[in-house]
């Protein structure tokens, strides 16, 4: 999962996804090995680079994806009506401690 919000629409490359993560190149491979066993994901050849490969969503990958955004969706609208005004603040008090952590590393 971590490697969905890397993953462009159009594809993209592995070293691209190792970079974005911090990890190696070799770890990305597992990640993506593993979701193209289930179907998530695919390799194919970049039409810019034919040398080159890029991870993309298959069609049901990218449903799959979709359907997460709408449960994301649905717990936002869950939390809204339970929380009101104080989810924004909360929203704001975990995006500072987010920050305050990446400074630290």
């Amino acid at each position: 999962m971590a490697l969905f919000p890397h993953i462009e629409l159009e594809g993209t490359r592995p070293s691209a996804l190792a970079e974005a993560l911090g990890i190696s190149k070799q770890a990305v491979g597992q990640l993506v090995d593993d979701l193209q066993a289930m179907g998530i994901v695919e390799r194919r050849a970049d039409p810019t680079d034919r040398r080159a490969r890029l991870v993309c969503f298959t069609e049901a990958g990218f449903e799959s994806m979709l359907q997460g955004l709408e449960h994301l969706r649905a717990m936002d609208r869950w939390m809204r009506e339970d929380l009101g005004d104080d989810l924004d603040a909360l929203h704001d008090i975990l995006e500072r401690i987010v920050k305050r952590l990446d400074e630290v590393e």
